[in-house]
């Protein structure tokens, strides 16, 4: 409210010092409070009347990006491997300097990639028809159902609330709704765990809460198009808490014509 009525309020340079060392390392206690804080210190910067040049470098998915000027710039490209260098926004000019990065899609290269517990472990199996587990690397004919059962279990004594649970679908796969009255495989869905679930055209987004209690979401999908297909990892996020995190392995999966 300080920073959107009163820009010359005596109190705002104390009011932005306290939102910079309230801070828990890169980021503050909550993806809330984060885009709360970052709004508000965006506002004042760009209520600064400032002048200079913007100069200096990003690091982004294990490349440099060196700007110098205050001409707008865009910068797009594919990401093949995933960097474990830290992602800084470095200024080393005079000048105010506005970053806006966006990012979409699943990776699509043939590396596959094996599970992240960061306090939330999740294991993704395959069972076929006959409820047999089934193993993704192995041919998968068109027209097979194939239902996905996903556990969720935190670390003992842990508990996470407002879980968001992310599972995109492979390439030549479609959900088998269980709200269809004619779906083939409504009995096998289970969503009992969950707060929330939505279908969406190539994902599945739940919402729960996470435990030293296994969670189960299960779900069915049926095998439509052929080809070699990449298979994302199931990604979970405690959503008021960064802490709380998770991902499954990802791979591949190959779709024959019976």
């Amino acid at each position: 409210m300080i920073l959107a009525n009163d820009i010359d309020h005596p109190e705002l340079i104390e009011f932005v010092r306290q939102l910079q060392e309230a801070r828990y390392g890169d980021s503050w206690r909550s993806t809330f409070e984060s885009a709360a804080a970052l709004a508000a210190m965006s506002h004042w910067v760009q209520r600064q009347q400032t002048t200079g040049t913007a100069r200096g470098h990003i690091h982004i998915a294990g490349r440099t990006i060196e700007f110098d000027g205050n001409e707008p710039d865009r910068v797009s490209f594919d990401i093949e491997d995933v960097s474990e260098l830290p992602e800084q926004i470095v200024s080393s000019g005079d000048g105010p300097v506005t970053v806006v990065l966006t990012s979409s899609g699943v990776p699509s290269s043939r590396q596959t990639s094996g599970p992240i517990n960061g306090g939330i472990s999740i294991e993704r199996t395959w069972l076929s028809a006959t409820g047999e587990p089934l193993d993704p690397d192995n041919t998968i004919q068109a027209g097979d159902l194939i239902t996905v059962d996903l556990q969720l279990t935190a670390r003992s004594g842990q508990r996470w609330n407002d879980v968001a649970l992310v599972d995109v679908l492979p390439g030549g796969m479609e959900f088998e709704l269980p709200s269809l009255a004619t779906s083939a495989g409504k009995a096998e869905v289970k969503l009992a765990d969950v707060d929330r679930a939505e279908f969406r055209d190539d994902r599945l987004v739940a919402f729960l809460t996470v435990d030293d209690t296994p969670r189960h979401v299960r779900y069915v999908m049926r095998a439509v198009v052929p080809g070699d297909w990449a298979l994302p990892a199931t990604d979970a996020l405690a959503m008021y808490d960064p802490e709380g995190h998770g991902r499954s392995a990802s791979g591949r999966c190959r779709i024959e014509l019976p």
